[in-house]
């Protein structure tokens, strides 16, 4: 476009408006990096017929699930139309949309690692507007809770409960897939909720549901002593008292269409859920605030 351009003789406040309409994605944006896309065609066809391979990261729509990722298809093509406008919309992109995060195939990074390395960017660090963020890493049906809680909780948790302090412009939910609570109305599967949610609370907050929570000896509370010991050597390191001041823009949430069902929750304390009679409400309440605010 040339810098004599009609379009650029436009006042900028309308210009902004335009930028904004044109760069505003109603799904939200993909986030790949450039390590996962090279390899995908490298001296797999002619040179001629091989796909511009990607050496940055860039955020796209995700057009269907199986959608192959291709250098034209970055979201904001306005950054390459002239300087000016490159100037004027590179950001945008950040303004405007959600930035989802995820794990497309086994062999690529954690989504975790991923959401680090984009925190740690200069025009995130300094962007003075809101930046939305939603990441989905580990499906909980397919690890091992074991694993799950020291990958999850420890090794990325740490990291990431800082760079989310650091930064109050974002704002990051973490959704953990197959943590569905009661869906399923199963008494595994709402053992299951209760145990890794005590689990996290302890490892990302520094700070565990008080004991008295659980039924002593109760199948509850085995599972999470034996999870809370293996991950006792990488504690998160709190204030004195070994508390950790919750990141307030980052959130752990069960994955989505988890509703909360009171009449479900009683019956499961009720019955096998482990919960001390006398404390039952107030696991309740717990529970119930997982559900509906995450950890």
């Amino acid at each position: 476009m040339p810098s004599s351009s009609s379009f650029l003789a436009l006042p900028r406040e309308l210009r902004n408006s335009i930028y904004e309409y044109a760069l505003t994605s109603t799904t939200g944006l993909y986030y790949r990096e450039p390590s996962e896309l090279d390899h995908e065609y490298k001296n797999t066809k002619p040179k001629s017929y091989q796909k511009p391979r990607i050496r940055k990261p860039i955020l796209y729509i995700r057009h269907y699930e199986t959608h192959d990722i291709r250098a034209s298809d970055e979201f904001n093509q306005l950054a390459y139309v002239n300087r000016q406008i490159r100037a004027e919309t590179t950001t945008q992109e950040l303004k405007y949309n959600k930035i989802h995060f995820r794990r497309h195939r086994d062999d690529q990074r954690l989504a975790s690692l991923q959401l680090i390395s984009f925190l740690k960017c200069r025009s995130v660090t300094t962007a003075p507007w809101p930046i939305e963020i939603a990441i989905t890493d580990f499906d909980t049906e397919q690890v091992p809770i074991e694993l799950l809680a020291l990958q999850v909780t420890m090794q990325h948790g740490t990291e990431l409960n800082r760079l989310c302090s650091e930064r109050p412009n974002v704002s990051v939910q973490f959704t953990l897939s197959g943590w569905r609570g009661a869906k399923d109305n199963t008494k595994a599967c709402m053992s299951f909720f209760v145990v890794l949610g005590i689990c996290l609370m302890d490892a990302l907050r520094g700070k565990q549901a008080s004991p008295c929570l659980l039924r002593p000896g109760s199948r509850c509370q085995t599972r999470v002593n034996k999870i809370l010991k293996s991950i006792t050597k990488d504690r998160l390191q709190g204030d004195g008292d070994g508390m950790l001041t919750r990141a307030a823009n980052l959130r752990v949430v069960p994955d989505e269409g988890t509703v909360w069902d009171e009449e479900k929750w009683l019956a499961f304390m009720d019955g096998e859920g482990g919960a001390d009679y006398f404390h039952r409400e107030e696991t309740l309440e717990q529970v119930k605030r997982w559900i509906e605010e995450g950890i």
